[in-house]
């Protein structure tokens, strides 16, 4: 008894659904398991500082400072380039000066970086452009040029 090719009117159909759903599969947003939704950083730069209180404030660390690019990119203000990889709100630099970093999104425009244990640490780094990071107090005789 010899095999049956399937016929072509079994055929059709199938390839006309798939056709008719395969703009909607593209349209979904990337997942990957475990680790939640892929995504990028907002590009730009992002200043990194400890936090202050009511007292004093932040104290920039323009070391931990570094530029988001397009393409899952960074670079650091002496031109070192490498690579991150966002999953949800877990970011780890993958590549470059800064291979094994890890941070943790608060928002799309604060993180905050995390120890070898996964801890957050007290350094945040905040993205340049969005209100909070270029907040000065305009009517604060101490504000000085240096706040971000």
């Amino acid at each position: 008894m010899g095999v049956l090719a399937p016929s072509t009117t079994m055929i059709a159909p199938r390839a006309f659904a798939i056709a008719l759903l395969l703009p909607f599969a593209a349209a979904l947003p990337a997942h990957a398991v475990p680790g939640g939704q892929l995504k990028t950083l907002e590009t730009g730069r992002w200043y990194c500082e400890l936090p202050g209180d009511a007292q004093a404030r932040p104290v920039a660390q323009p070391d931990e400072d570094f530029i988001a690019v397009p393409d899952s990119s960074y670079r650091l203000a002496d031109g070192q380039t490498g690579t991150y990889l966002r999953l949800g709100t877990e970011v780890v630099m993958t590549s470059g000066p800064r291979d094994g970093v890890r941070y943790r999104l608060q928002s799309e425009a604060t993180m905050r970086k995390l120890d070898a244990s996964g801890k957050e640490t007290p350094l945040r780094c905040v993205r340049a452009g969005d209100p909070a990071a270029n907040l000065v107090d305009r009517n604060d005789p101490a504000g000085d040029e240096t706040a971000h």
